[in-house]
């Protein structure tokens, strides 16, 4: 597990790679919305590290799983267990 936080400001809360065939992006939000912007980061870093399978995860207080597409997924607090 590591972070990202790029020199033009860009960072990504969690980085999670699976035995080098897995990354996974995690942003930790506040709110109870979500938009595709709030995924741009994500975006950046997989493309900037060339990253074939990369999921991006944003944790929101809503209440709904949401899908952005390519991989990318808005899920509720309420839905991690620990």
């Amino acid at each position: 597990m590591s972070h990202c936080r790029g020199s033009d400001k860009r960072e990504i809360d969690f980085i999670l790679e699976h035995g080098g065939k897995e990354t996974i992006g995690i942003e930790v939000k506040c709110g109870s919305s979500v938009g595709i912007g709030d995924f741009k980061n994500m975006k950046w870093f997989k493309s900037k590290f060339k990253i074939d399978r990369f999921i991006g995860i944003v944790l929101y207080t809503g209440s709904d799983v949401l899908g952005f597409g390519n991989h990318m997924y808005a899920v509720p607090f309420a839905n991690i267990v620990f």
